[in-house]
């Protein structure tokens, strides 16, 4: 596998789990967030040209919360998914945002497939 077909395969796995993402949020079952990493310059070229910091390097891909309603504390859980090809592996940065939220007891996934998700949001249900 080239570089570009691994870079394709993640960019489509990350559409793949948005798409399922927001059909689950539009029904209230969860909230996500994707989070973008680095810095852009937004308005380029114009009076309103300014800089727009994102996340810290290495800051997973997407946030997600749950509250279920079914638990009598109704605490939520907070999970943060880090999108990777079959062959993709954590950077440095990654391993320390990795431990610095599971630190705060929040979950820490390293996705491959869109299944893993569902499995992770719906453990007792059925693909």
């Amino acid at each position: 596998m080239t570089r570009l077909e691994a870079r394709s395969t993640e960019a489509q796995l990350k559409a793949q789990i948005e798409d399922y993402l927001q059909y689950g949020m539009n029904q209230g079952r969860w909230w996500f967030t994707r989070l973008n990493a680095g810095s852009f310059i937004a308005d380029k070229g114009t009076p309103k040209e300014r800089l727009i910091k994102g996340c810290p390097k290495g800051t997973a891909d997407l946030e997600v919360i749950v509250c279920s309603k079914w638990e009598k504390a109704r605490l939520p859980k907070v999970y943060f998914l880090e999108l990777k090809s079959p062959t993709g592996r954590q950077t440095k940065e990654q391993r320390e945002f990795q431990h610095n939220v599971q630190r705060q007891g929040c979950f820490y996934y390293l996705i491959r497939n869109l299944e893993e998700v569902m499995l992770l949001l719906y453990p007792n249900e059925p693909l």
